[in-house]
């Protein structure tokens, strides 16, 4: 789900209702969705959400979702989000085209490829984001960061990717995501999300690409770095779980604890402590 690359001027004379939308099967969509659902529970021990939820917006306001590049789960993770938290959208992520051909499921959930290697990749990103945002009821999820980076360092900068699309979009918002996966008490990590403050494109409409790089960095790495302290307290009630995983140790280790507790006559609980368990 990352971009980067150098745009080129050529793209700003396309015509966006002329450009086909990226391919998405709403069939493959919907049974992947239930998939994920059952694969994220498998592997993680929460899904937990940091204070409020996103800005409930219009479906014809054009929504960018900007977010760190932590791990190989953050796809997974966008799709999830999109289809819970923004149901009314359709999402759409740029992916390296080298790397959506080891993934070619994807293409077909809202994934379009780019070359990060040429200009013409760049001014088709731009191209084919135009298009996606020009039709109600769409979203744009990307990692600008370009690679995998630790959640926690806030000092890896953007390409310059999602500033060159601020700059064109002139209309909607851009919505920084921070995400982490930490270790608290259970055997299973915990992914914890937080939503920064929506960026009205509107009120900055005169700032130049580096001005809109430097203010798009900051945004999300306040965000991270408010959810990096939250991680670090490892408060409950900072978070509200949107989806609960498997608790527990699991095999025949857990096996034996039921039994115990069955014998002892005390009551069994799977989980190793009340932090971010199931709601």
């Amino acid at each position: 789900m990352s971009i980067s690359h150098t745009m080129s001027s050529q793209s700003h004379g396309t015509n966006a209702e002329a450009v086909a939308l990226p391919r998405r099967s709403s069939q493959l969509v919907g049974w992947f969705g239930w998939y994920l659902e059952w694969y994220l529970r498998k592997n993680f021990h929460s899904l937990a959400l940091h204070r409020s939820p996103p800005p409930n917006l219009p479906a014809d306001v054009p929504v960018v979702v900007y977010v760190n590049h932590a791990s190989w789960w953050d796809p997974l993770i966008a799709l999830w989000l999109a289809k819970h938290l923004m149901p009314g959208r359709l999402l759409f992520a740029p992916f390296d085209a080298e790397a959506l051909a080891s993934y070619p499921i994807f293409e077909k959930l809202g994934f379009f490829g780019v070359d990060q290697a040429s200009r013409r990749g760049a001014a088709q990103f731009l191209i084919t984001s135009r298009a996606i945002l020009a039709n109600p009821g769409t979203s744009i999820w990307m990692t600008p960061e370009g690679r995998f980076c630790d959640p926690r360092d806030v000092s890896v900068p953007f390409r310059p990717g999602l500033a060159h699309l601020a700059e064109d979009m002139h209309r909607g918002v851009l919505l920084p995501l921070a995400l982490e996966y930490s270790f608290w008490e259970e055997r299973r990590p915990e992914i914890l999300i937080k939503f920064g403050n929506p960026i009205d494109c509107d009120d900055d409409h005169v700032l130049t690409k580096a001005q809109w790089n430097e203010r798009l960095h900051s945004a999300l790495r306040t965000t991270q770095s408010e959810l990096a302290t939250a991680s670090i307290a490892r408060s409950t009630a900072e978070f509200q779980v949107l989806l609960g995983g498997r608790e527990g140790v699991g095999g025949i280790y857990e096996g034996m604890r039921k039994i115990r507790a069955r014998i002892t006559g005390r009551n069994y609980r799977a989980a190793h402590s009340d932090k971010l368990g199931r709601s």
